[in-house]
């Protein structure tokens, strides 16, 4: 159905014309399934200007675009340091990582995680091998990083292990005895700050 423009509502039903110029009459609670188009249409007619594209950029799930920043910046991580730790990459990386993050949790609690008391010290470790990077010691830096958000995600390594040990083809080697003790040593709460 192609709405071109709304001309009245009335007694439970939308008087409408269609793309083709001919009018037709869709019941209320019709309307109501269709409510963001049909509100981007009258919105148009009243004010006259465009709106229905940015209405689908709107439409689209702000999680599902910082799910897709996470994935760029991993695919540049990993294409950064497949071509000689490549600064622009990891650079480009860094940038995707945190615009979806903020897309994914938002701009505060993006803030307040970094900034949480027992985040602190790995927030500055992380940022400041992301100065680093900027200065030209990419490789110095990415490690300095990848440090940085061991010490911000470690006290997540016990759920990631108890995920990854029930996968069915990888899962029978890592429900090894020593491979559970070094993950619970490497994520003891007593060696710094966790999430």
């Amino acid at each position: 159905m192609n709405i071109k423009s709304i001309e009245q509502v009335h007694n439970d039903q939308v008087y409408y014309t269609c793309e083709k110029g001919n009018n037709q009459i869709m019941p209320f609670n019709e309307m109501l399934d269709r409510a963001p188009m049909i509100l981007a249409i009258y919105l148009e007619s009243i004010f006259k200007f465009p709106i229905r594209d940015q209405d689908r950029l709107r439409q689209q799930k702000p999680l599902e675009i910082g799910i897709g920043f996470l994935l760029a910046s991993f695919g540049a991580f990993f294409l950064g340091i497949l071509f000689v730790f490549d600064r622009s990459l990891i650079l480009m990386g860094n940038l995707s990582f945190f615009i979806g993050l903020i897309m994914l949790i938002g701009v505060k609690s993006t803030y307040g995680f970094f900034l949480k008391q027992g985040n602190k010290k790995g927030s500055l470790v992380f940022f400041l091998g992301f100065i680093i990077i900027i200065m030209r010691f990419t490789i110095i830096g990415l490690f300095i990083q990848l440090y940085g958000l061991y010490l911000l995600f470690r006290s997540f390594l016990p759920f990631v292990y108890d995920s990854a040990s029930k996968m069915p083809i990888i899962g029978r080697y890592l429900r090894n005895p020593q491979i559970k003790h070094a993950v619970d040593n490497l994520s003891q709460k007593n060696k710094g700050p966790t999430v």
